[in-house]
């Protein structure tokens, strides 16, 4: 023990007697960007060089506060690398959805060779990837995720931050969620495998929302009727052979918000739902 100590009271004196370090950093814009995506500037990149860049540098560049930038040389480019441009972005989910639809088959053959460990990890990596892609549509259009219930998730718009096109931002987002899975399904068609089907609900509502939890573990959630509404109508998408539903109150709202329907949408009334008193008049979002 008395030569760790004097070991340590050396360290302890060798940084007393050193130069101080303020932990402050100098760099010009140029060596900025090179030590984080390899360029010196951000006019006229390429797909090859988007390609390149992680999309946690992209974050980490264009994020915090900015004091002091006289030529707005800085703010240019941290407005160029906000995010991918479409056609990259459009190849990256591609990428991933490609590799999602090859992993697939591997759940089966892992189980018929005995391999349930691996069974089960290849799954849920699939499961994970299925739901991060999903995920994003919906944060894309302002939702918050408030949990990921087994293979599902519940999102809330306007309950973190108050909006006044909350129903208009969720019909959006199921939009984006249901091409999302189409393209998915259509890659698994075409490579003879059989199409997994993703099914949705939106309805809206006041809701009670914050943490709930004890002591040793907290969670945000949200709870009202609406939030049991739209569990019991994603249900009774069995019922009528849908893939996703809209009460007819809630896709009024949203059209009153300036949501624009990407096509005529089904209208179909006097609806009984499981666990819920009057029959409703439902609008199809996907049969």
């Amino acid at each position: 023990m008395a030569g760790a100590a004097d070991r340590f009271r050396q360290r302890t004196a060798s940084r007393q007697q050193g130069a101080l370090e303020h932990a402050l950093e100098f760099h010009t814009l140029e060596a900025l960007l090179e030590g984080h995506f390899a360029v010196r500037s951000v006019e006229n990149l390429n797909a090859f060089q988007w390609l390149g860049f992680a999309e946690q540098k992209l974050l980490a560049f264009t994020s915090g506060a900015v004091f002091h930038d006289d030529d707005s040389r800085l703010d240019r480019a941290r407005d160029c690398l906000l995010y991918f441009p479409d056609d990259v972005w459009l190849y990256n989910i591609a990428c991933q959805w490609r590799r999602i639809a090859e992993e697939q088959a591997f759940v089966g053959r892992a189980g018929q060779v005995g391999d349930d460990l691996g069974s089960r990890i290849i799954a849920a990596r699939l499961v994970r990837d299925v739901m991060e892609r999903l995920s994003e549509r919906i944060v894309e259009q302002g939702g918050a995720i408030v949990s990921y219930l087994g293979d599902g998730i519940l999102a809330s718009f306007g309950a973190v931050v108050p909006s006044t096109t909350a129903a208009a931002d969720a019909l959006r987002a199921a939009d984006a969620v249901i091409a999302a899975a189409d393209r998915w399904a259509g890659d698994r068609q075409a490579k003879g495998l059989s199409p997994l089907s993703v099914g949705l609900a939106v309805a809206s509502g006041r809701v009670v929302f914050g943490a709930v939890g004890d002591g040793e573990r907290l969670e945000f959630t949200v709870i009202g009727d609406a939030v049991n509404f739209a569990a019991k109508l994603e249900k009774h998408n069995k019922d009528e052979k849908t893939r996703a539903l809209v009460d007819a109150n809630t896709y009024a709202l949203a059209e009153r918000q300036g949501y624009v329907p990407p096509a005529v949408r089904e209208r179909r009334t006097g609806r009984p739902v499981g666990g819920v008193a009057e029959p409703i008049d439902v609008v199809v979002l996907a049969k």
